[in-house]
């Protein structure tokens, strides 16, 4: 039977899941935060480079939560609310930072292809070689 997104995985996994995710959110909420050092004195490896990185800032977390089992609804909500907010932070309150339309949009495109990504994982046959399925012994 595939793995379901909806019905979590047993305990140990799980667990690896969740402290994977918070870990992705930590790391997000660092890379968002961190009054850094002015941008400009940064290296940069190739042009949108920043775009990417807000990208999988936002996708990690919420790939890794979906596969723990919370929900896509809640998951989008909150992540592409604190996209846009976080844009607005960073523009407002944080020092050597700018708010850009640019990387929330980036973040959002980041949430909804974790969803869709954790979607499509639902879908597909497991890929468990050591198992086999109930359905294989009837």
């Amino acid at each position: 039977m595939p793995h379901s997104p909806d019905r979590p995985t047993h305990a140990p996994a799980r667990t690896l899941l969740l402290i994977a995710a918070f870990a992705a959110l930590a790391l997000q909420l660092y890379g968002l935060y961190n009054p850094a050092p002015d941008s400009s004195s940064l290296p940069s490896f190739f042009e949108g480079e920043d775009k990417v990185v807000h990208f999988l800032l936002f996708a990690a977390p919420v790939f890794l939560f979906r596969l723990t089992g919370v929900s896509p609804r809640l998951l989008g909500s909150v992540f592409i609310l604190h996209a846009v907010l976080s844009e607005v932070i960073q523009g407002a309150f944080l020092p050597n930072r700018d708010g850009s339309w640019g990387d929330a949009l980036a973040d959002i495109l980041g949430v909804l292809a974790a969803l869709l990504l954790a979607a499509s994982r639902t879908s597909r046959p497991s890929q468990d070689f050591g198992a086999k399925g109930a359905a294989h012994d009837r």
